[in-house]
């Protein structure tokens, strides 16, 4: 009896991780699957410098995104991400660019890199071009 519930609760998981894994798969596939960003925030993150006032990042650039390896070489990132719309926080250890969506301009791109290596990218919503306040 032992036996037969053992082998039928590893069918149950195995049914469950598939279905997951599907599902995952489906919404990957559809184009509406992002994985969770490395953190999120809602806070007003002021630009330190505003570089390139048109610059956007585009559902296939944060798609290529999101699949670069953390470590990976900063200049090579930022090559294809081109300029930002503006630095965070800028120094030679640390660096934030800025980079609106394309289809939402209030939700920003934040990616970090760190000793000229790729640490990864946030999320920030609610924002307006800095220009703009002025």
């Amino acid at each position: 009896m032992v036996e037969i519930l053992d082998r039928l609760s590893v069918l149950m998981l195995s049914a469950l991780l598939l279905g997951t894994i599907g599902f995952a798969g489906w919404r990957s596939w559809r184009g509406d699957f992002v994985p969770a960003p490395t953190s999120v925030s809602r806070k007003s993150t002021p630009c330190v410098q505003v570089e390139n006032s048109t610059a956007k990042i585009s559902r296939s650039t944060l798609t290529w995104l999101i699949d670069v390896p953390i470590g990976s070489d900063g200049q090579a990132v930022m090559k294809r991400l081109n300029i930002p719309y503006c630095f965070l926080f800028n120094d030679t250890t640390l660096t934030k660019a800025a980079y609106p969506c394309e289809w939402d301009p209030a939700t920003w791109i934040i990616v970090t890199f760190q000793n000229q290596q790729y640490a990864g990218y946030d999320l920030s919503f609610n924002h307006s071009r800095v220009d703009e306040r002025l």
